[in-house]
Order: structure tokens, then C-alpha cells, then sequence
């Protein structure tokens, strides 16, 4: 539950997104400073995460961390009862109803408060990201809005059962260009971009390196089916095996 403080400051955002851009940013310090104050700083990021410049109403994304955190319960509960006819390590990589609900609900409030100017979401680690554009979307795609699910699962040399070490989650609103850094390292990123075809599959475009907690790098071009994870790339490192999942999921019901 956000302070009172807080209160006031989401409300004015509301009420005064007519401002010019100096008025916005200032607020949007505000706005920063006061999250500064909530368990949920660590996922504020007040910055673009593409090149640097400013973002407003950051401050959403305390609220989206506890809908994160709701659907990774979500997708806990019920992921024993879905994918048994998949591999192991593909079932990390299956998204619950439960957990797709969830991200429904996150895309609908944040594209609702940006009133059609956002983007795409970017859920990696403990941080929630969004790419807003300048002037809003007058329609919405046919090939949108979708979820796009990368995940990293390790199998230890002497274990049998696979792990989820490492997950990132886009939402986007249609056949956006994503080009988002995940990791640590400078060259750390996705990128991606999906075509829906007449049959209802989807051509999809993507790329991925990262150097923790594996170094990976791979690039693929693929036709997707929602709700069916695709393997991308493995790779094995002093015994440890690691493999790279992707799924595509409708976000239906939004707009």
C-alpha cells in the first residue's frame, strides 16, 4: 500500500501530465524520492534502460513488483499440474493461467495510466522496466499485446532435477522492436520481434547474450506457437548444463 505522500504525488501525475517536459521530470524526482522511503526502491529504475533518458512515473513499479511477486506464487502453485508432456527443463519455461492472468492485469493498469503511449514491460530479475513513446498508439495491433518469456535452467553434473536460474519477461503491445540490457555486463541484452502469420503461428526474431549466471550468446529465427516453449540453445560448462527456453503467450482481454 503506497504512503499518503506517495498518494499525492500519483495523483498529481494524473492530473498534470499536460505539463511541459521540465514540470514532468521534476515530479518524476519527487516521485523517486518518495518511493526512496518504500521496501520496494530496489525496483525503481527512474532511467531509460535503452539510453538513458528520463522515464516518468517510475514509481509504478513498486506496484508491479508485488504483481510480479503474485505471479511468480501463481506460477509455482500450478506449474506441477501443466507441460507433462514436455521435457523437464521446457516446463520452466510454461507460464500458468494463473501467472498469465497476473500479467494481463499488469500490461491493462500500466498501458491505462500511460493512456496508449506505452510500449513494452520488462520484467528481468528483481527490476520492472517499460519503454513509453512520445506520441500514443491510435490502434492496437492485431498481433498484440504478447508475452514473450526467455528462461535459463541448469542441471548440476551429479543432480537429475533442472533449475530456473535465470528468467526475463517482455510484455509487449505489438510488432515492437525490444532492445532492453538484462545483465550486469555492457553487451548484456534482448532483442527481439514477432510477426503473427494467417494460420496464427508467429515468426519470431531474437537475440540474447549474457554473461551471468552463464555466459550465453544466441540468435534465432523461429516459427512459434503460443503456449509452446521452444528451445533456443544449451551449453555446458565444467559439468553443468544449461539450456535457454522461449514461449509466446497472448495477453487476451487487454484494450
Amino acid at each position: 500500500m503506497n504512503t499518503p505522500k506517495l498518494d499525492k504525488l500519483l495523483k498529481e501525475w494524473r492530473t498534470h501530465q499536460h505539463r511541459g517536459p521540465e514540470a514532468l521530470q521534476k515530479l518524476e524526482e519527487r516521485v523517486t524520492r518518495a518511493l526512496a522511503s518504500e521496501r520496494y526502491l530496489g525496483a525503481v529504475s527512474p532511467h531509460s534502460a535503452t539510453d538513458g533518458a528520463p522515464v516518468h512515473a517510475r514509481w509504478i513499479w513498486a506496484w508491479a513488483v508485488g504483481v510480479c511477486a503474485l505471479a511468480l506464487v501463481s506460477g509455482l502453485v500450478v506449474r506441477s499440474h501443466i507441460g507433462r508432456t514436455l521435457p523437464a527443463a521446457a516446463t520452466w519455461a510454461m507460464v500458468a493461467p494463473a501467472e498469465l492472468a497476473t500479467q494481463r492485469v499488469l500490461f491493462e493498469e500500466s498501458e491505462s495510466l500511460f493512456a496508449q503511449h506505452l510500449k513494452w514491460i520488462v520484467q528481468s530479475g528483481n527490476s520492472v522496466h517499460l519503454e513509453i513513446q512520445p506520441e500514443p498508439a491510435s490502434v492496437r495491433e492485431p498481433a498484440g499485446p504478447m508475452m514473450i518469456r526467455f528462461v535459463v535452467v541448469r542441471k548440476m553434473a551429479s543432480g537429475k532435477k533442472w533449475e530456473n536460474v535465470w528468467q526475463t519477461d517482455v510484455l509487449v503491445r505489438g510488432q515492437e522492436w525490444v532492445q532492453f540490457r538484462v545483465g550486469p555486463g555492457p553487451k548484456d541484452e534482448i532483442r527481439l520481434w514477432f510477426h503473427q502469420n494467417s494460420d496464427g503461428t508467429y515468426v519470431m526474431e531474437s537475440g540474447l547474450a549474457l554473461t551471468a549466471p552463464v555466459r550465453l550468446a544466441a540468435e534465432s529465427e523461429a516459427i512459434l506457437r503460443v503456449g509452446q516453449p521452444r528451445e533456443i540453445t544449451r551449453t555446458r560448462t565444467a559439468g553443468v548444463e544449461y539450456r535457454l527456453y522461449q514461449t509466446l503467450e497472448a495477453l487476451k482481454g487487454c484494450g
